[in-house]
């Protein structure tokens, strides 16, 4: 026969075994949520966009400062010339070097039936040396969303994608695989304590 001090010690271990189990769920289901919540995050600012025909681009240069701040993160779709104004915001191929900017048009002229652009970035003392035709094709930038360029950056990354995806997920599969066990390991305790208290 059991005695109080046992059954009373016994019974407080059930309850701790309870509440382990408890902040074990609790830990999984926060662990998954965060998992969830970058993940959500990475496909609204990747992938998403593209679904709706925009291009996005991670600002690297202070050109267009203030209006558009080192670490955004820009969404551009493409643009008829015929169409572009001035004081609109272009994403384009810069005919010196190739490289692609993100400059404001200050200026259009015609000539022959063909518009030419003057571009400026507003940290910029003057216009862009070279006006384009803008015949390779432009963007024009729609939203800016300030800093999210950082995380787009890193999260493309190979350390990115290893923590913000890979060791969360294998910290989660951990969780499960250590929560299975210790569920385990509690239903054969209580099944050794029930034969202990009939006999």
């Amino acid at each position: 026969m059991i005695s109080e001090t046992a059954r009373a010690e016994a019974q407080a271990d059930s309850r701790q075994r309870k509440w382990a189990r408890r902040a074990g769920r609790l830990a999984g289901a926060l662990a998954l949520l965060a998992v969830g919540a970058l993940l959500a995050l990475v496909l609204a600012t990747m992938v998403a966009p593209h679904l709706l025909g925009y291009q996005t681009y991670v600002i690297y240069g202070s050109s267009m400062e203030p209006t558009i701040k080192v670490g955004s993160l820009i969404a551009a779709k493409p643009a008829d010339i015929n169409d572009l104004q001035v004081d609109d915001i272009i994403v384009f191929r810069s005919p010196g070097n190739e490289t692609t900017l993100t400059h404001r048009i200050v200026e259009i002229q015609e000539e022959d039936g063909q518009r030419h652009f003057k571009t400026k970035g507003d940290a910029s003392n003057g216009a862009d040396p070279l006006e384009v035709s803008l015949e390779g094709g432009a963007q024009q930038v729609y939203y800016v969303v300030p800093y999210l360029g950082y995380f787009v950056h890193f999260a493309k990354s190979t350390t990115g994608i290893i923590l913000l995806v890979v060791l969360p997920g294998i910290g989660l599969l951990a969780l499960q695989l250590t929560q299975g066990k210790r569920e385990t390991t509690n239903a054969k305790a209580l099944r050794e304590g029930e034969n202990l208290s009939k006999g």
